[in-house]
């Protein structure tokens, strides 16, 4: 009961940081290539996009992605 009470009593300064955290881990993901998923830094990526709330086909653009090392099928 004490711990809810304290978190209505700092509702403002919670939803700030939700809000913020939300903000950055967009900006995060809007603004880098999205990496291997098999690696370490693929992993972090996929959590941070759960924290930008871009997961399933968010991301989907509809253009075919150009040819790459990556990516040899968009030829």
């Amino acid at each position: 009961m004490e711990t809810l009470n304290l978190l209505l009593a700092n509702l403002d300064v919670v939803l700030g940081v939700l809000l913020a955290i939300l903000s950055l881990a967009s900006l995060i993901v809007s603004g880098t290539r999205t990496p291997d998923p098999s690696s370490k830094l693929g992993k972090a990526y996929r959590v941070l996009e759960w924290l930008a709330l871009t997961f399933g086909r968010a991301k989907e653009t509809g253009k075919p992605s150009p040819a790459s090392p990556t990516n040899p099928a968009a030829k």
